[in-house]
């Protein structure tokens, strides 16, 4: 019976390593933003995006974890933000200036 608690801890240990950069980036690849702002809220941990596409005027939201580390007031309403599909980094394009956000895992920025 200790023998199986063993294995069984274990195990749990085992299934709470950090994640594969790489597995966990294949999950960012396919997204694709294009997205004209009407409302953020962005936090440590969230990017939270309403508006629309220019192209289409189709309306357009998204919900998604900040591994890019966008601060808590960058994001404005009229700001276009950009993020391709088969790529990490996320742009976010301003009136005057553009800003790009490399995507982070364990800290560090990812490729």
């Amino acid at each position: 019976m200790k023998r199986l608690f063993n294995i069984l801890l274990m195990l749990f240990f085992y299934s709470c390593r950090e994640a594969d950069c790489n597995q966990v980036k294949k999950v960012y690849y396919p997204d694709e933003y294009y997205i004209f702002v009407t409302q953020s809220k962005v936090d440590l941990t969230w990017i939270k995006l309403e508006g629309y596409v220019p192209e289409t005027n189709g309306r357009a939201s998204v919900m998604v974890h900040n591994n890019w580390g966008v601060g808590t007031d960058e994001i404005d309403y009229g700001d276009i933000i950009l993020k391709r599909r088969g790529e990490l980094p996320l742009t976010i394009h301003k009136k005057d200036t553009i800003i790009t956000h490399d995507w982070y895992c364990r800290g560090k920025p990812y490729q």
